[in-house]
């Protein structure tokens, strides 16, 4: 019984890390995506004004949105996944548990790689939600074509630092797992809002 708990959890850790690994991948994909928003939207509403102002019904704007949809589709993907394999790791758990007669999460526990994994949870609110919220505004500014859109402007400004944030944190889990303290937080997003804005 001994030799056979033990090479589930082997297994178990392999399945375990191969989705880090994925999860890994999928992160530093969608940071990428993130970086054109905050390159061509810039850090202040007097840039973007400019930018925005000027185009905001020319092809640039639609192409700009039209990355963001891409970004949106390829976060609810991401956070599809992150449910389903956190369900299917449960539901091997049950299994093994039902058949061997165990209580493998008292008893054993989950493999430490989990913690590198984030969840639906953490995607909704650190990813997809700020980036429907910048699309939603991409959207809203392009059809109302209106000449005053400072207050829009500051929205998606602040969304897309959210954004920025939430991809910030969403890395750090995967590759720590355990979060650092709130100010150790803080000037781990800040730190990383200076690097993004100079590459």
């Amino acid at each position: 019984n001994e030799e056979t708990i033990a090479a589930f959890c082997h297994t178990l850790e392999i399945q375990v890390e191969k989705v880090h690994s994925f999860m890994q991948g999928q992160q530093q994909a969608i940071n990428a995506d993130i970086l054109p928003l905050a390159l061509n939207l810039g850090n202040t509403a007097a840039a973007a004004t400019q930018e925005l102002s000027s185009s905001v019904s020319s092809s640039s704007s639609h192409g700009l949105s039209g990355h963001c949809s891409k970004l949106v589709d390829h976060i609810e993907k991401f956070r599809d996944f992150a449910t389903l394999n956190h369900m299917a790791i449960r539901k091997i758990i049950k299994k093994f548990d039902k058949r061997f007669q165990t209580q493998f999460l008292q008893s054993i526990g989950l493999p430490t790689t989990t913690k590198l994994l984030v969840n639906d949870r953490d995607i909704r609110i650190w990813l997809l939600d700020p980036a429907q919220h910048v699309l939603d505004l991409m959207h809203g500014m392009m059809i109302a074509r209106h000449p005053s859109i400072e207050r829009p402007l500051k929205q998606l400004d602040f969304w897309v630092s959210e954004l920025k944030a939430g991809s910030h944190l969403a890395r750090l889990r995967v590759s720590y797992g355990d979060m650092p303290d709130l100010a150790t937080l803080r000037l781990h997003i800040f730190a990383a809002g200076e690097i993004d804005d100079h590459e």
